[in-house]
């Protein structure tokens, strides 16, 4: 086995990793936009949501970057292409979609998109509580722990992310309770 390609996994499943905590943050903080606390503090809370959400869907694209075509070029793009050439094609039309906000609005600034960014995401049609995505999440790391053998990876790639999931939880519900006593 190839250390490289190894140590190249650890590092993709780490960047799913810092991408999924802030899929789960953003959407842990969601569902306590309509409690006092938001009000309270809705001009910190809404940048915070907003850039958790840039954050996972920019991460997201980059996860299903497709290597160079070009002999000439190297390969050197982590994703979930470089590891194998497996297809999501129950979820083509999300990562199709993400790639689309990655491209028109979150790395680059297409003026068209910009005029009516409202509009542009309503056309997306993500559900509305992004559980798209989260199935999307949910194949990817499937895909991962079944082919982490190859690179010699012996975590539990679907408990690793069950448990940054519940540790999240109980994390912002103690820093929730900072400002409920308060």
């Amino acid at each position: 086995m190839d250390s490289n390609k190894s140590k190249e996994f650890g590092i993709l499943i780490q960047d799913l990793a810092d991408v999924y905590m802030a899929f789960c943050l953003n959407r842990i903080m969601h569902q306590e936009v309509k409690d006092r606390i938001y009000g309270d503090h809705a001009f910190i809370w809404n940048p915070i949501l907003r850039s958790l959400e840039k954050g996972y869907l920019l991460g997201l694209a980059r996860i299903f970057d497709k290597q160079f075509d070009r002999p000439d070029e190297p390969k050197n793009v982590i994703s979930i292409y470089y590891f194998l050439d497996y297809k999501f094609t129950k979820h083509e039309e999300t990562i199709s979609k993400i790639k689309k906000v990655r491209n028109k609005f979150l790395a680059h600034s297409d003026k068209e998109t910009l005029k009516d960014l409202e509009k542009f995401i309503k056309d997306l049609k993500f559900e509305s509580d992004r559980s798209d995505i989260e199935s999307l999440f949910n194949a990817i790391i499937e895909v991962l722990d079944e082919i982490k053998i190859n690179f010699g990876f012996n975590k539990n790639i679907k408990n690793y992310f069950e448990q940054l999931k519940e540790d999240i939880i109980i994390k912002f519900d103690k820093f929730l309770g900072g400002f409920k006593n308060n």
